[in-house]
């Protein structure tokens, strides 16, 4: 699991361009700040984290336009190729939000019952 979970982050640090995180990173600070606030509760993860998603559901959208922005910009710097292809920014999104789901069971312990 863990070896997945390192192979998984080399592969967005080396695949994804600087922009991308950075225009995810607000979201991130949010849903993790949501996260740590639920982690004293006898939740499931999954039940935290989509708490969490609800609660930063604003700065969601803002991730999304800067996402699409910086897909934009990028796109104009680099050909689109079958090596380089241009992915929507919900399919950012998405990746960036499964990988933050992966670090937030890195740092979850659930409660003793």
């Amino acid at each position: 699991m863990i070896l997945v979970l390192a192979l998984s982050m080399y592969w967005v640090v080396a695949a994804q361009p600087e922009p991308y995180e950075k225009a995810f990173e607000p979201y991130r600070q949010c849903v993790l700040v949501q996260a740590q606030k639920g982690y004293s509760s006898s939740s499931n993860l999954k039940a935290i984290f989509s708490s969490a998603e609800e609660a930063c559901a604003e700065e969601a959208q803002q991730t999304l336009g800067r996402l699409a922005a910086a897909a934009a910009a990028w796109a104009d710097d680099k050909p689109i190729t079958a090596e380089n292809p241009l992915y929507s920014a919900q399919d950012r999104f998405n990746f960036f939000e499964r990988n933050l789901l992966f670090e937030l069971a890195e740092d979850f312990k659930p409660k003793a019952k």
